[in-house]
């Protein structure tokens, strides 16, 4: 599926890799700006789960190049509407589920691709407490590393760089 997404149009391609590689949830890519990544670094902040999670070369990669062309901005949305304002969730959702008929993968979910890199991350034996902080669903429990209030998943770089494509 992700292969499929090459000649999608960069909004899309970053809207599958951020649910992909980085395990984020539809509501929390709808309110991601520019300046929630640190390519640098490589890791995506966000600040309505509470976490800095590490992307994967791929993405990171991507979000480079879009920013060497000049379409990342700080403060402007990272996945803009049609007029450059930020998407709320809801039409995030019906955005993901055209795209998913575009490439013929009819019937997925965001949750079918957290699940998926959940399931990889699993396989290269990553402790379930950290596979619950990647999908978000530690409930508040500390089952992860944390930077002040941030959960820290600096930890599963190496693994999360190794997620099948």
């Amino acid at each position: 599926m992700l292969r499929a997404s090459v000649a999608l149009p960069w909004c899309d391609r970053v809207l599958i890799g951020l649910v992909y590689f980085a395990g984020l949830r539809l509501i929390e890519i709808a309110v991601l700006e520019g300046r929630d990544l640190k390519r640098r670094k490589g890791v995506v902040t966000t600040r309505r789960g509470q976490r800095h999670v590490p992307l994967h070369p791929r993405l990171v990669d991507l979000l480079n190049e879009l920013k060497t062309s000049g379409v990342l901005a700080p403060y402007a949305p990272l996945i803009p509407g049609p007029q450059g304002f930020p998407v709320n969730p809801r039409t995030l959702h019906s955005r993901f589920h055209r795209l998913m008929h575009r490439i013929d993968c009819d019937g997925t979910k965001p949750e079918d691709l957290r699940r998926d890199a959940a399931m990889a991350l699993a396989h290269m034996n990553t402790p379930d407490g950290l596979i619950k902080a990647f999908l978000f669903k530690d409930r508040g429990r500390i089952t992860a590393p944390r930077k002040g209030r941030m959960v820290d998943l600096e930890c599963l770089r190496d693994r999360i760089g190794k997620l099948p494509v």
